[in-house]
């Protein structure tokens, strides 16, 4: 399991940043956009190593930050 960062763009909302838990991070961007059809869906990099590889095995969605492209 791996956990990424996507940012998330709809219209002109700004961007939204969601931490994804999943097998990899093909799944991971297939997660987020089930929860968020028609957005623009990118990872964040670098990918943080700390906080890459997961033991739990529950996949979705853990957290999500929101915030204001400028």
């Amino acid at each position: 399991m791996v956990r990424v960062r996507i940012e998330v763009e709809c219209g002109g909302d700004g961007t939204t940043t969601l931490a994804v838990k999943a097998e990899n991070i093909l799944r991971a961007l297939e997660i987020a956009g089930e929860q968020n059809p028609g957005c623009v869906l990118n990872v964040v990099f670098p990918l943080d190593p700390d906080t890459f590889f997961v033991r739990d095995g529950s996949e979705g969605v853990k957290a999500g930050t929101a915030g204001i492209a400028a």
